[in-house]
C-alpha cells in the first residue's frame, strides 16, 4: 500500500514538472516574440492563444478518454 502512494506521488511530480516546463517554453517564446522588431509582433497574442487552446483540448482529450477508466467504472470510449 506504501508504495502505491509513493509511486503516485512521483508520477504526479513529475506530470507537474511536465507541465510546468511546457508552460515555461509557451511564456519565454512568446516574450521574445513581443520583444522582437519583426512583423510577427501582432500574431503574438493569436500564437499565444492558439497554442492555450491546443494545450487545452490535449488535456481534455486525456480526461475525457481515461479519467473514467482510472475513477474505476471501466469504461473507455473508443
Amino acid at each position: 500500500m506504501f508504495l502505491v502512494g509513493l509511486f503516485t506521488g512521483i508520477v504526479a511530480f513529475g506530470i507537474n514538472l511536465a507541465v510546468e516546463n511546457v508552460a515555461g517554453l509557451k511564456f519565454v517564446y512568446t516574450v521574445n516574440l513581443m520583444t522582437s522588431e519583426r512583423l510577427v509582433h501582432t500574431l503574438v497574442f493569436p500564437l499565444l492563444r492558439l497554442a492555450s487552446l491546443l494545450l487545452f483540448l490535449v488535456q481534455d482529450f486525456h480526461f475525457s478518454c481515461f479519467l473514467a477508466v482510472v475513477s474505476g467504472c471501466g469504461f473507455l470510449s473508443f
